[in-house]
């Protein structure tokens, strides 16, 4: 179950980003995501790292530097205050998201396929939900980063968006793919 102060701090934001990464790339492209959306739209977005879905320890430092990370993309004092910072806490899986809020995710495929580190305990809590979610108007959009170099080119993100459209959440725009074997993300 979400804490009241997540759930306070997740209520403030009107988009919230997740990203699961392993080498940072999806990570720098949720960041300049969320900037630019906030600066364009001026509606105010959360960043987080799926990896605070798991239990282990060692993520939590990854999403303290998130936080610091969140909190130094600003130019301005307005920028600062847009921004949700939400990074800290732990969240339970979908059926304790608001359901007035978009979210975005930007998963990273790693290997032969596979979720990253960051991701995997969160698709992971995907797979064992048996039943699709209560809020059917969970809104989502998702970005695949891959290289089509690889046999499994955008697998995890494929994955993923299967989950959350299996448990009844809405994607909304066109499932967005960054191509590194042709430099494109």
């Amino acid at each position: 179950m979400i804490d009241s102060v997540t759930r306070q701090k997740i209520t403030q934001c009107q988009v919230v980003v997740f990203y699961g990464s392993q080498t940072g790339t999806s990570k720098k492209l949720a960041q300049r995501f969320q900037k630019e959306f906030e600066s364009s739209y001026g509606l105010k977005t959360g960043l987080i790292n799926l990896n605070v879905f798991s239990n282990d320890n060692d993520n939590a430092n990854d999403a303290n530097d998130d936080a610091n990370a969140n909190a130094d993309m600003s130019d301005t004092e307005n920028d600062k205050n847009s921004h949700c910072d939400i990074q800290n806490e732990t969240l339970d899986i979908l059926s304790n998201f608001p359901d007035d809020k978009i979210y975005v995710f930007f998963i990273s495929s790693y290997g032969d396929g596979e979720q990253t580190d960051d991701a995997l305990q969160f698709y992971k809590d995907l797979k064992l939900t048996t039943v699709p979610t209560t809020k059917s108007n969970i809104r989502y959009c998702i970005f695949g980063i891959g290289s089509s170099l690889y046999e499994f080119y955008q697998e995890a993100a494929i994955d993923m968006n299967k989950e959350l459209q299996r448990l009844g959440c809405e994607l909304i725009g066109t499932f967005g793919k960054g191509d590194d074997g042709k430099g494109s993300t």
